[in-house]
């Protein structure tokens, strides 16, 4: 991995703040260039980024390719086959008051934006965003993280050698390039990492006024309801939790579960670990590894203290960053382990008697990234998750497939972040959405005079009637082409 410095950060924005304003990133025609120079770059060096993926996070080749890798250019082909669609100005109505006029919202480039990378998904923690802010034709500096520097390495290469370097850079490096990114006057951030180090990247951005798209994960919670199948929510929950050894922002980080359910659950979960990575995990291939020896100590932590029982794993080896799937059953809601996200193989089982337990304890937490739930998909249990317990997002009978779908907005809500992208919702992020008003000439003076002193009592009345009128332009419009359709039918049945 190649060190940027703090100084080479700055030239960097003067620079793509100079090609902004060429304005060659307005043409459509760049912008579907730029979005195939990226399909064309995960299609030649998938090995390469394969082999920096096993040698950052210890993942398999084949993993690798389905869970990250085949992502990217699939999102870049969906974005540069919308793109037309997405760059439409979307018609809006306009009130009888100001009529004649057309009103329209049009989507330009910010300008120049900066986005932040994750460890845990390297790949596509970065050029998910980065595909969004391509599509809506911003220039960007890219800052992987450094703690997955052979996958960061990669991302350099692919930038420079696949996109216009006039439009898109990469910094590489520790917390001072990170802080120097921080400061700079982008017209947009976009962060993907934890909630602490959001805040610090939220907290310098707003000295400058910069915007801030946060990406930031949270106890993701998965409830499996009095009705649920136990042994089909124990199998999803689990492979899901396992995937990428739990490092993932969307994995379900703990399960309430009705207690009828409990022991199916578990049975059908330790089953899972069993039947995906056989009697010793540490010995198969498709058993990720934590990030380093950092974090595995920090996870194998929160597997004491906290008052609740074993039922399976909690063993550690912390040189070959390996933490044994684990499962607790009643842990203190108190524990670090119930406070703290937990990002590894490890969870949390908690029973509940009855469903409004589950409500009250969505409301006193903070609100998660994602939200899972196993139970009748007609019941009413799961319309008010639905409609009133608040989450980024939020899958019935199955966890994590929600951030699969292109065109649905990916994202959290308070302390797991603010904005979305994928999809045309990604594209708005990543643009200004300018409201624009356009009326012909109409110089009549009565016309002009309308709204300014002095006012007599009848024009006070006209125009406050007129400006509490819920009357829009189309309204009208439909109105009179109704009355010339019904005019036009009466003269043909009773003139002609």
């Amino acid at each position: 991995m190649k060190e940027d410095s703090p100084e080479t950060v700055h030239e960097y924005f003067k620079d793509l703040r100079k090609a902004f304003y060429t304005d060659k990133t307005h043409d459509i025609k760049w912008r579907r260039k730029q979005l195939g120079q990226i399909i064309l770059a995960f299609e030649e060096m998938k090995e390469e980024i394969s082999v920096a993926l096993e040698k950052d996070l210890g993942r398999d080749h084949f993993i690798s390719l389905y869970q990250e890798i085949t992502a990217i250019p699939n999102r870049a082909k969906e974005d540069s086959a919308n793109l037309e669609y997405y760059m439409k100005p979307e018609k809006r109505d306009t009130p009888v008051l100001l009529a004649p006029a057309k009103s329209r919202m049009v989507y330009q480039p910010l300008g120049a934006v900066c986005i932040y990378g994750a460890w845990n998904y390297p790949f596509v923690t970065t050029f998910s965003p980065l595909i969004c802010a391509v599509a809506a034709g911003n220039c960007a500096l890219v800052k992987p993280s450094e703690m997955a520097p052979h996958s960061s390495a990669v991302m350099r290469t692919i930038v420079e050698k696949y996109l216009d370097n006039e439009c898109f850079k990469v910094a590489e490096g520790g917390a001072e390039v990170s802080i120097a990114c921080s400061q700079m006057q982008w017209d947009k951030i976009c962060f993907t990492g934890s909630p602490q180090k959001g805040s610090l990247v939220a907290q310098a951005a707003a000295k400058n006024l910069v915007p801030c798209l946060l990406e930031l994960g949270g106890k993701c919670t998965t409830i499996v309801d009095e009705d649920a199948n136990a042994q089909f929510a124990g199998f999803k929950v689990m492979s899901s939790r396992l995937a990428n050894s739990g490092q993932i922002c969307t994995s379900p980080d703990y399960v309430l579960i009705h207690e009828s359910k409990k022991d199916e659950f578990i049975e059908s979960a330790k089953a899972t670990i069993k039947d995906s990575y056989g009697e010793d995990p540490q010995k198969d291939v498709f058993y990720s590894r934590m990030i380093n020896e950092f974090h595995t100590e920090r996870v194998f932590k929160l597997c004491s203290g906290h008052g609740g029982k074993v039922v399976t794993g909690g063993k550690c080896d912390i040189k070959d960053r390996y933490m044994e799937p684990t499962i607790i059953e009643n842990p203190s809601l108190d524990s670090e382990i119930m406070k703290e996200e937990i990002f590894g193989p490890i969870l949390p089982v908690v029973t509940f008697k009855d469903f409004q337990e589950v409500i009250d304890h969505m409301h006193e937490r903070e609100k998660p990234l994602a939200m899972y739930y196993f139970g009748s998909v007609f019941g009413e249990h799961k319309k008010i998750l639905e409609e009133r317990v608040q989450a980024g997002g939020m899958v019935v009978n199955d966890c994590v497939i929600h951030a699969l779908n292109n065109r649905l907005a990916f994202g959290g809500v308070g302390q797991s972040g603010q904005g979305r992208y994928l999809g045309i919702d990604g594209f708005r992020n990543f643009s200004n959405q300018k409201a624009v008003l356009v009326k012909p000439t109409i110089n009549i003076d009565s016309v002009n005079k309308m709204i300014m002193p002095p006012f007599t009592e009848e024009e006070k009345a006209k125009l406050m009637n007129m400006l509490t009128m819920p009357y829009y332009q189309s309204h009208a419009q439909k109105l009179l082409l109704a009355i010339a359709l019904v005019l036009t039918i009466l003269t043909y049945l009773f003139v002609l």
